[in-house]
C-alpha cells in the first residue's frame, strides 16, 4: 500500500511517500507576476512527480486558518486544491485532508505539539525517515502525516502493522 503524506504553504509541496521504501520530494516557486503561474508551476511539478506511481492514498495537512490573517489560509487552500486534483488526475486512490492538531495528537500524542516535540518524535521512532528529511520541517511534518495516514488505511483495511514504514 502506498501512502503520501503532503505539507503545504503558499508556494511549497512536500511529500513523503511511503511503498515499501520511502521516498521524499519537495517542490517549490519563487513568487511569480501572477498566483496562476506560481500554481500552474507547483502542478507540473507534482503531476511529473506522482506520474507512473502506484496508486495509493493521499493526506494532505489541512491549511490552517487564522494565521497571520485570511490571505495565508486562502493561499494554502488553492494549493490544497492542487495537490488534490493533480492526485486524482494521476490515479490516487484517495484523498483526504487532516488537521494539524488531529495528526499531532495521534501520532506526537500532543495536538498542540510544536516543530520541535514532531521533530524529536520522528527522530526517536523513525530514525531513518528522520534522517531522510534531514531537518527540513516541511519534510518533518510531511512524515509525520504520511505516518498517521498509514495507520488510518491499516485500521481501515485491518492490515494490523503490515504497512513498512522505516526499510
Amino acid at each position: 500500500m502506498v501512502i503520501y503524506g503532503f505539507d503545504l504553504s503558499s508556494r511549497k509541496i512536500a511529500v513523503v511517500t511511503f511503498d515499501g521504501d520511502v521516498d521524499v520530494f519537495t517542490a517549490e516557486v519563487k513568487k511569480q507576476q501572477s498566483r496562476a503561474q506560481e500554481l500552474l508551476q507547483l502542478s507540473q511539478a507534482l503531476d511529473e512527480y506522482l506520474g507512473g506511481r502506484v496508486p495509493g492514498y493521499c493526506y494532505i495537512e489541512a491549511p490552517v486558518v487564522g494565521r497571520g490573517g485570511a490571505r495565508p489560509t486562502v493561499l494554502q487552500s488553492q494549493v490544497d486544491g492542487l495537490i488534490q486534483v493533480a492526485a486524482l488526475r494521476s490515479g490516487q486512490l484517495g484523498c483526504y485532508s487532516v488537521n494539524n492538531k488531529t495528526w499531532k495528537k495521534a501520532i506526537v500524542g500532543n495536538g498542540n505539539a510544536s516543530k520541535e516535540q514532531s521533530a524529536a518524535w520522528l527522530a526517536a521512532t523513525h530514525p531513518v525517515l528522520s534522517d531522510l528529511v534531514d531537518g527540513d520541517q516541511d519534510l518533518v511534518d510531511a512524515a509525520c502525516v504520511a505516518i498517521y495516514g498509514a495507520r488510518v488505511v491499516e485500521r481501515a483495511q485491518g492490515l494490523g502493522g503490515a504497512l513498512q514504514l522505516d526499510p
